[in-house]
């Protein structure tokens, strides 16, 4: 009687990089009747046995690819299809996603209808009036510029800038790491007071005598 020798296996590990506890479903279940696990984890095969994976996209992760795969398919290459001829690892790689936020911008006298232009980095600059909101990633800076004057009125300054630059400091730059929410305000020119410079004056001139 010839015993048949044991199928020759192997250990697929499937692990994650840049996010961690990420569930990868696997098919056919492995030789432990494993469907999925959570990165990492390890699976067990017969050799020649064909296993494709698929990596979720979670929210707020961007998913950057597979490495160690025999090949990879599917929509964003998220299918990793790997056939075991010996031990093996693949691994999916993420990228944590900025979180977007929203700077929100209001003008004083007038309340409304300010012209502003916005700009950013690698964007082309928009023209907005007030009042108007803004989204941006994380760490973004945005910059909004106010008129010098609007409905009659002289601008006066701006308040929740990370800092103001310009004439007449009418630049508001904001770097986003929250919700933001910044305001320039008008002044009537009619409130305006003048400086006036009195100069003082002598009760006596020269060569002349007073009584």
């Amino acid at each position: 009687t010839v015993t048949a020798a044991p199928p020759q296996t192997y250990t697929l590990t499937v692990d994650s990089s840049g996010l961690t506890g990420v569930t990868i479903p696997d098919s056919p279940a492995d030789n432990t009747a494993t469907t999925s696990g959570t990165t990492p984890f390890a699976l067990t095969y017969n050799s020649g046995t064909t296993v494709p994976l698929t990596a979720p996209q979670p929210s707020e992760y961007t998913f950057n690819g597979w490495t160690g795969c025999t090949s990879v398919s599917g929509t964003a290459n998220t299918v990793c299809t790997v056939t075991l001829t010996a031990n093996s690892t693949v691994t999916a790689s993420y990228t944590a996603t900025a979180p977007m936020y929203t700077l929100t911008v209001n003008s004083v006298d007038p309340a409304s209808g300010v012209q502003m232009t916005v700009s950013q980095t690698g964007q082309p600059n928009s023209g907005e009036a007030t009042p108007f909101s803004v989204s941006a990633s994380s760490g973004t800076m945005l910059v909004v510029t106010a008129p010098s004057a609007a409905s009659g009125n002289n601008f006066s300054s701006w308040t929740g800038c990370t800092s103001k630059s310009g004439t007449g400091s009418t630049v508001c730059n904001v770097t986003l790491s929250a919700n933001a929410t910044v305001t320039a305000t008008y002044t009537s020119a009619s409130l305006v007071t003048p400086t006036v410079t009195v100069s003082p004056c002598c009760s006596q001139r020269s060569g002349v005598k007073t009584r």
